[in-house]
């Protein structure tokens, strides 16, 4: 219902989530990837469910970025950090405190 109500309360500006998608689209981030030092968590959704992005290009992050760990937040698609916000969070944590562990 939180998610709701921001949605209804924040405007969406088409024009904006146009030029946006134009800009990702044409920007290669590939050279950047191999200077990632900090540690990368690549979340994906579900692929039957995710129509926003083709969760297969989460592999070619995961490839580029030293490191880099992904999973996949089930039962959603794009948006899993608003659908699912609690399993989103579980996910973020349980990455931190093994990042943590690893660097201790």
């Amino acid at each position: 219902m939180r998610a709701l109500r921001t949605l209804l309360s924040a405007p969406v500006s088409l024009s904006r989530m146009a030029a946006r998608a134009q800009l990702i689209t044409s920007d290669d981030v590939g050279s950047d990837c191999p200077r990632i030092a900090a540690p990368a968590l690549i979340v994906t959704g579900d692929g039957a469910l995710d129509h926003v992005v083709p969760v297969d290009g989460a592999s070619e992050y995961v490839r580029l970025i030293p490191n880099a760990r992904a999973v996949v937040l089930e039962r959603t698609g794009h948006l899993g950090s608003i659908t699912r916000p609690d399993a989103f969070a579980v996910l973020v944590r349980d990455f931190v405190d093994g990042t943590r562990h690893a660097a201790a």
